[in-house]
């Protein structure tokens, strides 16, 4: 991955700062086999954006001025006059666009293109709100004849797949950030929220002209010929929470936790797949790859497949995730750790194309469509018994400027227990299977059990 970034702090001889980020990530597939034939990589990643901040504060349609109008006696009602006045004197409106290429080899390729117009307010000097007003998206995906009969067998995911464009023009989304100051000790914390809106207003005016003209129509756009592009409509919130303990300069102890819901609302049954969840990864549960890990109970019969290191795609709209990390120096730049990850994602509807992919606070039985195809009834258990759990060992090479990471990774506990199982077991059934004879897959090799993810910096 390569990231360099450029800066222009007077663009146009008023203060303007103008921040051109450019990202490239190539996921290689080291595979003898996948040499052999020239197919070098799973991914390739490509991002560009340009942040224009402008040194004032922009009231877009003046809702700033009038949310701080409304009093109850010499109160304000929404907005408060010491909020309103730091708008005034300390934000910096902010114009912002990317484009987003992604190329998943075998099974799919998306364009993203994004537009968004707000503001950026630092509040104290550990904290930081970003609100955007206006936002656009527009996605372009393009399947393969193979990611296509994997979207034949599964509504959900086909659904939540095709040219979409997410448009906002009162509220976009909102950012809080806040960096806790180290204290004598050397403690510190971490607090990231995250909310975002889509297609609200493009909702309301297609009901009301749904009402005055007496049908039951939904706004599209046709981009292309033969191609219709549909507005999204959802909600999407996260949080990040993070707790630093330093015990000496050598010797520290990271926590993180995270949760994150998605919902659709209005005319879009399901949430567009690039605002879904997923787990696993170099920054998530290590022990299992990128969408590798769930939703719920639901394994995935491409992640047996190790020969091309398969590409996966499976996604959810709750995400939980919880992380515990012991730093220590072993000598000079070479530092090392030791890690636990837990958690999930899952669906909130029932997909019967995955069973036990629902959060559920109980169990339940229904009729699904199992792996091998066949129509089966399948208990879903509740969520905190999907909950997996990987752990493992990590080497960092800090070089001052920047951290090389290499974590070791094996799988405790699978979120489902064995396939003899049929959806509920004992402990016995979830932790340790891969190290058992009877653990519902034989032959295992150790690079089935455990996962290398290499990375710069910290995961969190």
């Amino acid at each position: 991955t390569a990231s360099p970034s450029l800066r222009n702090r007077n663009l146009l001889k008023g203060a303007e700062l103008l921040i051109t980020d450019i990202s490239a990530g190539v996921e290689f597939n080291p595979a003898p086999n996948a040499i052999a034939e020239k197919r070098f990589w799973n991914t390739v990643d490509l991002r560009l954006q340009a942040d224009l901040y402008l040194p004032r504060f922009t009231d877009y349609l003046g809702i700033w001025r009038r949310l701080n109008r409304p009093k109850i006696g010499k109160r304000e009602l929404f907005v408060n006059d010491n909020f309103y006045k730091s708008l005034q004197e300390n934000a910096a409106t902010r114009l912002s666009a990317s484009y987003n290429y992604l190329l998943i080899l075998d099974f799919y390729q998306y364009d993203l293109f994004t537009g968004t117009f707000g503001f950026d307010l630092p509040r104290k000097r550990n904290q930081r709100l970003l609100i955007n007003h206006i936002g656009l998206d527009y996605l372009r995906p393009v399947t393969t004849t193979r990611f296509n009969s994997i979207l034949d067998l599964n509504p959900f995911l086909a659904r939540s797949f095709g040219d979409q464009l997410f448009a906002s023009f009162l509220f976009r989304d909102l950012n809080f950030v806040h960096n806790g100051r180290p204290n004598r000790r050397g403690n510190s914390h971490y607090v990231g929220f995250n909310l975002e809106l889509a297609g609200a207003e493009v909702w309301a005016g297609n009901a009301i002209y749904n009402a005055f003209s007496l049908v039951q129509d939904t706004l599209r756009l046709r981009f292309r010929e033969g191609v219709r592009v549909d507005f999204s409509q959802y909600m999407r919130t996260q949080i990040d929470l993070r707790k630093y303990w330093s015990y000496s300069s050598k010797r520290s102890l990271a926590a993180r936790l995270a949760a994150g819901v998605a919902r659709p609302f209005g005319y879009t049954t399901d949430v567009p797949y690039v605002k879904q969840f997923y787990a696993g990864g170099p920054n998530s549960i290590r022990a299992w790859a990128p969408r590798g890990l769930g939703p719920g109970a639901f394994e995935d019969t491409l992640s047996f497949d190790r020969t091309f290191n398969t590409r996966l795609y499976q996604s959810g709209d709750i995400r939980l995730e919880a992380n515990l990390e012991y730093r220590f120096n072993i000598f000079w730049v070479v530092n090392g750790a030791l890690f636990l990850d837990a958690g999930n994602i899952w669906s909130f509807r029932r997909d019967t194309a995955r069973c036990g992919s629902q959060f559920l606070l109980r169990s339940r039985q229904y009729s699904c469509t199992d792996n091998m195809g066949e129509n089966t009834v399948f208990t879903n258990e509740p969520f905190y018994r999907q909950i997996a759990v990987g752990g493992g060992f990590g080497l960092r090479l800090d070089f001052s400027y920047f951290i090389l990471r290499l974590d070791m990774a094996v799988k405790l506990r699978h979120a489902t227990p064995m396939p003899s199982s049929n959806g509920t077991g004992n402990w016995q059934d979830y932790w340790f299977r891969d190290f058992r004879d009877d653990g519902g897959r034989s032959g295992l090799k150790f690079t089935d059990i455990v996962s290398f993810n290499l990375g710069f910096g910290y995961p969190f």
